[in-house]
Order: structure tokens, then C-alpha cells, then sequence
């Protein structure tokens, strides 16, 4: 979404100001689909914003990514707004 970009593009400079930083990616999805395609798509969604911090010059030995697919689904529930709260990627840095 054009408000992910946002939040994203002032995360390279907030790493590499911070050399002792470390980035986690979490990929999550909602519960649609098998468990196996989760995983995957939230594997995608990782790797999607994994690559723009390469490409902004955060080496990748400073990064991590995990996909979590949907085992946060049952926690928020079923519908479409649980849905599109669920597919997302969560960036931490530490």
C-alpha cells in the first residue's frame, strides 16, 4: 500500500545510521489456503521488503527473515477485516 512504502522508505536510513541494528521480517497471511501456501506467501511478503533494504545498502548479513503463514489467523478471528489485518509484514529492528 502506498502507506507501507512510506513507513519503509525511512527504515534504510534508521539501519545504517545504527550499525549495530539488526532487522527482523516477519511475513504473516491470513487463513485462506493450506498451511503449506502460507508459509510460502509469507515467505514472498518477507522477501519483497527484503529486497528493498538490500537495495537501499543494508547487507543482508544484518537481516532475518521468518514467515509465520497464518498461525496468528486464529487469534483475530474469521472475516474479511480479521483478513486484511492478517496479511501483512511486521519489520523489527533491533
Amino acid at each position: 500500500t502506498p502507506a507501507a512504502r512510506r513507513a519503509l522508505e525511512k527504515l534504510p536510513q534508521r539501519v545504517i545510521r545504527n550499525p549495530q541494528a539488526k532487522v527482523t521480517i516477519e511475513g504473516h497471511t491470513d487463513a485462506v489456503g493450506s498451511a503449506g501456501y502460507n508459509v510460502k506467501l509469507g515467505e514472498r511478503r518477507a522477501g519483497s521488503v527484503l529486497a528493498y533494504l538490500t537495495s537501499e545498502g543494508i547487507p543482508m548479513a544484518r537481516i532475518t527473515t521468518v514467515s509465520f503463514g497464518a498461525e496468528a489467523a486464529e487469534v483475530l478471528g474469521a472475516g474479511e477485516r480479521a483478513s486484511a489485518l492478517l496479511r501483512r509484514v511486521v519489520v523489527r529492528v533491533d
